[in-house]
C-alpha cells in the first residue's frame, strides 16, 4: 500500500506539472522560438584564438545581454568563462556599428534598438595546455583542438530556449567530431537550445576513431593527442562496458554517443555530458587499456543515467551564473562510482577480489581523514564548491555499498540498489523531472517496501557511522584493519587551488586548535620554509617527526601571526576486505547479486 500511495501521489503531481508546462507552451513569444546561429572560425591555430561570430534575427529588444557561464555542469569550480572573452564588436543587419559594454568579467551588453539583425563577433583565447588537453575549458595547436560549450558561448537573456546553429570554418583537411545534430543541407549542426549547447564539446582537427554499435545505439569512439591508438582494443573495452551498463539500467534515451580522448603528458580526468563525453588522461594510458581508461570510461558512462537523466530538482535548470549547490551530489557522483566498480566486474573486466581491494582503498581514505567527522555525505555535497573541503571527496563509492547491503540485507535480496537505479531511470529519466532534494530515502523505501528513511537519516544527512560489521556480514565479507601511529597537528596543510597553503580540517580541541588556528587560515610559512608548489608541500610534510617543534606563519584576515606548536600523532587504519570462510546460501546469494548483477 505504501509503494501504491507514493505512486499514485506522483501520478497526480506529473498531471498537474503536465498542464503547466502545456499552459505554457501555448503562450511562448516569438523571441523564444527565434533562431541563434553561430559561426566557429580557426583562422591561425597557432594563436590559440578562437574566433566566434553570432547572428539573432529580430531580436525584438532594445538591448541584447550576453551571459558566460561561471562553471561547467558536473565540474562543481567556478571557472568565470567570460575572463578569456575578447575583442567583442557588433552591427545591425545594414552593417551599421552596434556599441558593445563589458558590465563584469562574464557579462557584456549590446544596445541594438530597433536592428531586425544584430551580428557579433568576439574571440575566445584556449586556455588548456598540451599537458593535459584538458575537458573543461578549450583547447588549440596547429594539428587541432576542442572545445567545452560553456567555455565558448554565452546565454543570451530572453534566448535560452531558441534553437542554436553553430558552422565551422577551419584550416583544410580538418575533421569535426561532435554529438550535435548535422543540419539537414551538412553546412553545419543544430542544437535544441542554449543548455544543449552547453552540453555539446567539439573535438576539431586530427584524431583516430571508431564506430560501434550497441542495443541501436551508434557510439562514435574518438582520440586526439596520439597518431596511432589500438582503437579494436579501445572498442572492445567500451563495447563490454556498454553492454554491461545497458543490460542494467535500460533504456538510455540516446540514439547517439560520442567518446573524446584526450592523450596527454599529464592527462587530468573526464566531464560527462548527455550525449557525449571528454576524457583527458596521460599517453602510456592509451598502450595498454588495462589501466585506468577503462575505470573513468565506466565511470563518465554512467553518468548518462546518474546525473544526466537521474537528477535532484535543482538541476531541472541550470544557473550558470553562480555554483548551484545540491545535498545530493553523494548520490550523482557516490553511486557512480560504486557502479564503475561494478561494471568492471560484472563485466570481467575487473577481478572481484579488485573490488575489495578498491572498496578497502576507500574505507582508509575515508576512515583516515578528519572530514568525515565533521561532514555527512549531504554536507559534503553542499560544500563540494569549497575547495577546503573537497580533498575529503574521493570516499565517494562508500555510501553505494552500504545502501545496496542495506537494501538486500532488509529484502532478503528480493530488492536491490540496481531496482532503485532502474526504477529512478523509468519514473525521473522519462519525465526529464528531477528527483526531490530529500526524497532519497523514501524512493529506496519505496522500492524496498520497508521503512528505510531512518537509515538515510542518521547514516547520510546524519553524523553516525555506517554499521560496517553488521552489512558486510550479510554479504559475506568482513571488514580487516591494521594501525599505525603517524605525526599530527591536529589539523591537515593543503594545497589550494590558488597555489597557496591553507590549514584544512582543524580538530576542535586539537593541537591546531589549542595554538589558535582555524581553518582556512592562509600559512605564510612552516620553520621558515615557503611551499611554491604541491611538490614542495608534501616533501616538507614528509619530513615532519613526533615531538619536533613547528612554527607555522599565518594570515587570517589581513593580519599575519605565528602560531608554535610540538607535534604530536594519530592512528590511522590500513584497510583489507576478505570474504568470510564459510558462507550461508544468503551470503552468497547477495554477495552474487552485488557483484554478479544476478536476479533475486
Amino acid at each position: 500500500m505504501q509503494r501504491q500511495r507514493y505512486v499514485t501521489e506522483k501520478l497526480v503531481l506529473w498531471t498537474a506539472c503536465f498542464l503547466v508546462v502545456c499552459a505554457n507552451s501555448l503562450v511562448a513569444t516569438p523571441v523564444e522560438i527565434a533562431e541563434v546561429s553561430y559561426r566557429v572560425v580557426v583562422a591561425n591555430p597557432e594563436s590559440r584564438i578562437l574566433r566566434v561570430c553570432g547572428q539573432i534575427i529580430n531580436p525584438r529588444r532594445s538591448f541584447l545581454q550576453l551571459d558566460w557561464p561561471a562553471w561547467t555542469p558536473g565540474y562543481a569550480a567556478l571557472w568565470n568563462y567570460g575572463q578569456h572573452v575578447h575583442q567583442l564588436t557588433a552591427e545591425s543587419e545594414t552593417g551599421g556599428r552596434l556599441a558593445t559594454q563589458r558590465i563584469s568579467e562574464n557579462r557584456w551588453v549590446i544596445p541594438c534598438g530597433g536592428a531586425r539583425a544584430v551580428r557579433f563577433c568576439y574571440d575566445v583565447f584556449a586556455t588548456d595546455t598540451d599537458n593535459d588537453l584538458g575537458f573543461v575549458q578549450a583547447y588549440l595547436d596547429s594539428s587541432g583542438g576542442w572545445y567545452n560549450g560553456a567555455a565558448l558561448f554565452a546565454e543570451i537573456n530572453g534566448f535560452r530556449n531558441a534553437p542554436h546553429t553553430v558552422r565551422f570554418e577551419l584550416p583544410r583537411l580538418w575533421r569535426i567530431a561532435t554529438a550535435m545534430r548535422p543540419l539537414n543541407d551538412g553546412t553545419g549542426y543544430l542544437v535544441a537550445d542554449y543548455d544543449e549547447l552547453v552540453d555539446s564539446p567539439v573535438q576539431l582537427g586530427t584524431f583516430v576513431d571508431k564506430t560501434i554499435t550497441i542495443a541501436g545505439v551508434p557510439i562514435w569512439i574518438v582520440v586526439a593527442g596520439r597518431p596511432s591508438v589500438n582503437m579494436d582494443d579501445l572498442a572492445t573495452m567500451t563495447q563490454k562496458i556498454a553492454e554491461c551498463q545497458f543490460g542494467l539500467m535500460g533504456d538510455p534515451g540516446l540514439d547517439r554517443y560520442l567518446f573524446i580522448y584526450h592523450a596527454a603528458k599529464k592527462g587530468a580526468g573526464g566531464l560527462e555530458h548527455r550525449h557525449s563525453v571528454t576524457i583527458s588522461l596521460r599517453q602510456e594510458e592509451y598502450d595498454n587499456i588495462d589501466s585506468w581508461l577503462k575505470v573513468v570510461a565506466a565511470h563518465e558512462l554512467f553518468h548518462v543515467w546518474n546525473a544526466k537523466r537521474i537528477h535532484t530538482e535543482l538541476f531541472d535548470q541550470y544557473d550558470y551564473s553562480r555554483p548551484h549547490r545540491s545535498k545530493q551530489v553523494w548520490f550523482a557522483e557516490g553511486i557512480t562510482a560504486y557502479y564503475t566498480d561494478l561494471t568492471l566486474c560484472r563485466a570481467g573486466l575487473i577481478t572481484r577480489e579488485e573490488v575489495y581491494k578498491s572498496l578497502a582503498e576507500i574505507l582508509d581514505q575515508y576512515e583516515n581523514n578528519r572530514v568525515h567527522r565533521q561532514l555527512s555525505w549531504e554536507d559534503i555535497g553542499w560544500y563540494i564548491w569549497d575547495e577546503e573541503v573537497r580533498r575529503g571527496l574521493g570516499v565517494w563509492l562508500l555510501p553505494g555499498w552500504m545502501i545496496d547491503l542495506k537494501l538486500r540485507d532488509a529484502t532478503d535480496n528480493r530488492s536491490s540498489l540496481d531496482d532503485v537505479m532502474r526504477f529512478m531511470n523509468v519514473w525521473y529519466g522519462e519525465s526529464e523531472r528531477g528527483y526531490e532534494e530529500s526524497g532519497l530515502g523514501a524512493i529506496c523505501s519505496a522500492v524496498a517496501q520497508r521503512d528505510l528513511v531512518p537509515f538515510f537519516d542518521r547514516h547520510i544527512a546524519g553524523y553516525d557511522p555506517f554499521p560496517y560489521d553488521t552489512l558486510f556480514a550479510a554479504a559475506g565479507l568482513q571488514w580487516k584493519k591494521t594501525t599505525r601511529s603517524i605525526p599530527d597537528i591536529g589539523c591537515d596543510l593543503f594545497w589550494s587551488l590558488q597555489a597557496t597553503v591553507k590549514l584544512v580540517g582543524v580538530d576542535e580541541g586539537g593541537l591546531a586548535a589549542r595554538s589558535g588556528l582555524r581553518s582556512g587560515d592562509l600559512v605564510l610559512a612552516l620553520n621558515g620554509f615557503v611551499a611554491k608548489n604541491r611538490q614542495d608541500l608534501a616533501s616538507f610534510k614528509s619530513r615532519l617527526t613526533t615531538g619536533d617543534t613547528l612554527r607555522i606563519r599565518y594570515r587570517r584576515g589581513g593580519t599575519d601571526a605565528e602560531a608554535v606548536l610540538q607535534i604530536g600523532q594519530r592512528s590511522i587504519v590500513k584497510s583489507y576486505i576478505d570474504e568470510v570462510d564459510h558462507p550461508t546460501e544468503r551470503q552468497r546469494r547477495i554477495l552474487d547479486g552485488i557483484l554478479r548483477g544476478d536476479r533475486h
